[in-house]
């Protein structure tokens, strides 16, 4: 096992500054919400190729579905497979909020089309939007009760 880990740490240590990455979101809740927003233009997310968003809830999270849309508007479908329950759900994504997710976007700025694909317990989502011209913030939205305390969330461009 070790002998496996220090080729991680030797490939880590290659890909070094190669790799351009920037931190573009990083906050760890400090109390239980009802949702978490991301200003996507002043935290520049237009400005890059690709945008992987990590959810990560505490250990003693309990469940509940969170939807991911851009503002309050939950009029844009996305694709849901997985698990046999392959279907059309609001937003434009749907995660487990009591199991880790993963999402890569493709980010936007005014008037351009954002898409997402989310990863997570079994499922798998396919959205997109336009942004339009007075965009909306990036919004994980609970179905109840809520997202726990303890769930950090990060947004890391990747190019």
């Amino acid at each position: 096992m070790e002998e496996f880990n220090s080729d991680n740490e030797k490939i880590e240590a290659a890909l070094l500054g190669k790799v351009p990455m920037t931190v573009l979101h990083d906050e760890t809740l400090a109390e239980n919400q009802n949702q978490i927003q991301f200003d996507i233009v002043a935290e520049g997310w237009g400005d890059h190729k690709l945008v992987l968003l990590t959810y990560v809830p505490p250990k003693n999270a309990g469940s509940t579905w969170l939807t991911v849309s851009l503002g309050a508007s939950t009029s844009k479908k996305h694709v849901m497979l997985g698990s046999g329950n392959n279907e059309q759900r609001e937003g434009l994504a749907s995660i487990v909020g009591n199991y880790r997710s993963t999402m890569l976007i493709t980010p936007a700025t005014r008037n351009d089309y954002l898409q997402i694909l989310a990863l997570g317990a079994g499922y798998t989502c396919l959205g997109g939007d336009n942004v339009g011209s007075n965009p909306q913030p990036l919004t994980i939205r609970a179905g109840g009760p809520y997202i726990y305390a303890g769930t950090r969330v990060t947004a890391i461009s990747i190019l």
